[in-house]
């Protein structure tokens, strides 16, 4: 038996990594090219993650970390409000059940 989760639930997933990583970079007054400079990404692979179109692996989401001076439980928190954030938005928008 396979467990598959849905794809809006997928697509919500990316958003918020994407809302996480924006909201971080931000905070630190990094810009975009700069971020995926340091992390050794391209700035347009970087755009896409901020805009959820790119699921990414485990290792580019650890390589993020020391750059956006955080560790991965303060990443997660920070995920998981941008997580709720995003649901509310596409129950809000009717984009999700």
């Amino acid at each position: 038996m396979s467990a598959r989760m849905p794809s809006a639930e997928r697509t919500l997933i990316r958003l918020a990594y994407g809302m996480t990583l924006r909201s971080l970079r931000k905070k630190l007054g990094i810009a975009q090219e700069t971020l995926a400079l340091e992390a050794g990404t391209d700035r347009s692979y970087m755009s896409g993650q901020e805009r959820g179109k790119h699921t990414p692996t485990l290792e580019m989401v650890l390589r993020f970390l020391p750059y956006l001076k955080v560790s991965f439980p303060e990443f997660a928190a920070e995920f998981d409000v941008c997580l709720r954030r995003a649901r509310r938005e596409a129950k809000r928008n009717g984009t999700v059940d």
